[in-house]
């Protein structure tokens, strides 16, 4: 009698065993599975930048611009206009002296708005001529600040966006933020620019 209870006690204390490894087998096999999709999802968005290229979107700040220059505040807005071209100027030499994943064009937030729905939009290219793209093919670069969804708040860096305007979601590499470089420093753009270049590269090559 004894001895078969401990018979049967042994064959449930190994099925229950068997249960469990198998259980957790499934479990990893589907986590890697998903994670695999993942990757799998944005290399597929990755694409995009490498064979069509990004598009560098400024905010055209109008309706700053619009209340300066309403309230008569000209030497404000002036230096405002000068910001803005300034930045611009910085960044578009930034990617062309330094980015090589693939083509980069820039344009600003109204006209990519107004895109929307559009199969063709004009946009420039490091050089300022006029190219004609489909903007659902490319992907595009915020400048100017990046929302991490996680932590609900804003940061300066660049961030990498779908036509619609929101960031792409991990395990995409869709951001770069300034204050990556050290405790004493931030990351200029150059660097911002190489950074992100490198976090495709990496992606492309999983």
């Amino acid at each position: 009698m004894l001895t078969r209870l401990i018979n049967d006690y042994t064959n449930i204390l190994f099925k229950t065993v068997a249960l469990v490894a198998i259980c957790f087998i499934s479990t990893t096999v589907l986590a890697q599975k998903y994670d695999q999709e993942s990757i799998d999802k944005a290399k597929e968005q990755l694409l995009k930048a490498k064979e069509n290229g990004v598009v560098i979107r400024f905010d055209t700040k109008e309706p700053i611009l619009d209340s300066l220059k309403a309230n008569g505040l000209t030497e404000l807005l002036n230096k405002k206009l000068l910001e803005k071209k300034d930045f611009q100027e910085e960044v578009i030499l930034a990617f062309r002296e330094n980015y090589v994943f693939g083509k980069v064009y820039y344009s600003n937030s109204e006209a990519i708005v107004n895109a929307k729905g559009e199969r063709t939009m004009n946009v420039f290219d490091l050089d300022g001529g006029v190219v004609r793209i489909d903007p659902t093919k490319v992907l595009f670069i915020n400048p100017s600040q990046v929302f991490l969804e996680d932590l609900r708040s804003y940061y300066v860096g660049f961030a990498v966006q779908d036509f619609e305007l929101n960031n792409l979601e991990k395990p995409f590499p869709y951001y770069v933020l300034k204050r990556e470089g050290s405790l004493f420093g931030k990351l200029t753009y150059p660097d911002m620019v190489l950074k992100l270049q490198s976090n495709f590269s990496t992606l492309s090559s999983k």
